[in-house]
């Protein structure tokens, strides 16, 4: 079975050879398929990449600070995600965390971090899928034997390579915190015009039908959410729609504030619909 090794910019290449390496040490059946060692001399590099990324359906995106937004990246991502039925996209976060790339299509794929228990996770997924799977006690066994060899050279490849520091760029964090305060200015605003109708005895539906609105959540933070709900419960993008709710009910238990039905299928639908386009644009 071939996993494909999506890579950009010095630490995620070096990152992407470290596994190359590693992983068929740990499953002899799985064959990584790497550009820079798999594309052979005088051949079309963008159609061997092409070819790989519409045929294998499993993939390890090693995505940093670096790369994380660039075009590369999303481009063979969208390849794999062609096949997403069956087809799976594991991103490895490799010096970054889930909140640096909420904004990011691939926030919406299987996150791991380069931890001892992050690769045994994933290594046994990949197993899992091999049509002649390792016995798990097994699994774990070379795994333990060979996890050391590979967490060296990984602090060896973070130690050695530099990552362009750009302080005046927002994090993903920091502009959904920024989302979030413009919407509850907003809310304010509402609430503030509310209370002072009420004072200079307007008519009611200068306030919105006399309700005095709670304070309304972000679409962001609601895209959040259904993130969520899905890695949690294992639910399919596709399926998402016909279980709206289940997921309003998920979003209710969490006691965040007013939600509209109407405003959840939009966030919803933009949600599920967000693959799709990606995919055109390929």
């Amino acid at each position: 079975m071939k996993v494909f090794l999506s890579w950009s910019k010095p630490r995620s290449q070096r990152v992407a050879e470290l596994l190359n390496n590693w992983i068929p040490c740990i499953i002899q059946s799985v064959q990584p398929w790497f550009s820079s060692q798999n594309i052979e001399d005088g051949e079309l590099w963008f159609n061997a990449i092409q070819n790989q990324v519409s045929d294998i359906i499993n993939g390890i995106v090693c995505l940093t600070e670096e790369n994380k937004e660039q075009p590369w990246i999303l481009f063979e991502s969208g390849g794999l995600a062609k096949g997403l039925d069956k087809s799976r996209i594991y991103v490895l976060l490799i010096d970054l965390t889930p909140d640096d790339i909420l904004l990011s299509p691939l926030s919406a794929f299987n996150q791991t971090k380069p931890t001892e228990n992050g690769l045994r996770k994933l290594m046994h997924v990949i197993n899992g899928r091999t049509n002649n799977p390792i016995q798990a006690s097994i699994l774990d066994q070379v795994y333990d034997k060979f996890w050391p060899d590979f967490k060296e050279k990984f602090d060896d490849i973070i130690r050695e390579t530099q990552i362009p520091v750009t302080p005046l760029k927002k994090s993903a964090k920091e502009e959904i915190n920024n989302d979030i305060l413009k919407e509850l200015f907003k809310s304010i605003r509402n609430l503030e015009y509310s209370v002072n109708s009420i004072r200079n005895n307007k008519p009611k539906d200068e306030l919105r039908n006399g309700v005095i609105l709670a304070p309304l959540v972000s679409s962001i933070k609601l895209r959040q959410y259904i993130i969520e709900f899905t890695q949690e419960f294992g639910f399919e993008k596709k399926d998402l729609i016909d279980n709206m709710s289940l997921i309003a009910t998920y979003i209710k238990d969490k006691k965040v504030g007013a939600v509209s039905s109407q405003r959840l299928a939009r966030v919803l639908s933009d949600y599920v619909n967000e693959n799709i386009d990606f995919e055109n644009d390929n």
